[in-house]
């Protein structure tokens, strides 16, 4: 982190480090948690403090947890065997920032997110309100659907007489009225 005074002393160490082994083809690199781009790296290796140091190999990671001298981190390099390290984690992305928030939800956490985010319970409302009223007219509509007639009644196996204005509509045809001859 930029901001972080123990990072910056650290800097020129791993930097030195990085030039001291180019016959390893080892890249050195440095990733800022606050940064939009770095947030969820951290989040994926757990990054609880700076400056965190991992050395990657092999598809395992190996976590520095020594003095941050240039002799201490030059022996770490050396000492290292392949595969005593720990797997990769998966990368971790906002869905799984979405379940770790469902996960850590009650009362408590709630508020401080009021307290931070004041807005966030206005959106809450209004979708659990909008959600609701979608419900009621879905039901509503579905019920007025039920009660409309599908087409002309039948009475005891013959097709009832339907008035002109229920036949236009539901869709019956009404009698014709016939005129007699004389």
């Amino acid at each position: 982190s930029p901001n972080c005074p123990v990072c910056v002393q650290f800097e020129p160490i791993w930097q030195k480090m990085a030039d001291s082994f180019p016959e390893h083809n080892t890249n050195i690199a440095k990733v800022d948690c606050h940064s939009d781009e770095g947030y969820f790296l951290c989040r994926q290796f757990k990054v609880a403090r700076v400056p965190t140091l991992i050395y990657f190999n092999k598809g395992l990671m190996y976590p520095y947890t020594s003095d941050r001298t240039y002799d201490a981190l030059n022996e770490f390099m050396k000492s290292i065997v392949d595969g005593t390290g720990e797997p990769i984690p998966a990368p971790v992305g906002w869905i799984n920032e979405i379940e770790d928030g469902f996960k850590s939800l009650n009362f408590e956490t709630a508020m401080e997110l009021y307290e931070q985010q004041p807005y966030i319970i206005y959106f809450v409302v209004v979708s659990v309100v909008l959600s609701m009223m979608l419900i009621l007219i879905t039901i509503l509509d579905a019920c007025r659907s039920a009660k409309k007639p599908q087409g002309p009644a039948v009475v005891a196996g013959k097709k009832a007489v339907v008035a002109p204005k229920q036949a236009a509509t539901s869709g019956a045809v009404a009698p014709k009225k016939v005129k007699k001859l004389d």
